[in-house]
C-alpha cells in the first residue's frame, strides 16, 4: 500500500470549515478514485489551543501507480485549490509506502 500523511493548520476561525471540507471530498470525492483503501481524520480536542490548531491527514492507496494518479485528476486538484484556501499554510505532506510496524512481537 501507498499515501500520504498530512498536517493541516486551518486559518483562525476556518477550523471547521476545513474539516467539513474533508468530510465532503471524503463522501463526494473519493468513491470514484481507482485504487483507494481508506483514510483517517485525526480532530484535536475541541478545547485545545486555537493558535496552534492543527489536522492530521492519512489517505492510503493500493499502490504508488493509484496515488499518483489521483494527484494528476483535475477534479482533485479543485479540491485541493479550495482547502488551501482555508489553511494558514501549505499543508506538509508525507508520501511513502506503508508498511506494517509491528506484525508481531519482537521483544527488545
Amino acid at each position: 500500500m501507498y499515501g500520504t500523511l498530512y498536517h493541516l493548520r486551518p486559518r483562525m476561525g476556518k477550523e471547521q470549515a476545513a474539516l467539513d471540507h474533508l468530510f465532503r471530498w471524503e463522501q463526494e470525492y473519493l468513491p470514484r478514485v481507482t485504487g483507494y483503501v481508506g483514510g483517517y481524520v485525526l480532530e484535536p480536542e475541541a478545547a485545545y489551543n486555537a493558535a496552534s490548531y492543527s489536522i492530521i491527514v492519512m489517505v492510503v492507496f493500493e499502490t504508488q501507480e493509484a496515488y499518483a494518479q489521483h494527484l494528476e485528476d483535475p477534479i482533485q486538484e479543485s479540491w485541493d485549490r479550495h482547502l488551501h484556501e482555508l489553511l494558514q499554510y501549505n499543508p506538509e505532506g508525507h508520501e511513502g509506502e506503508i508498511t506494517a510496524l509491528f506484525r508481531e512481537a519482537r521483544g527488545i
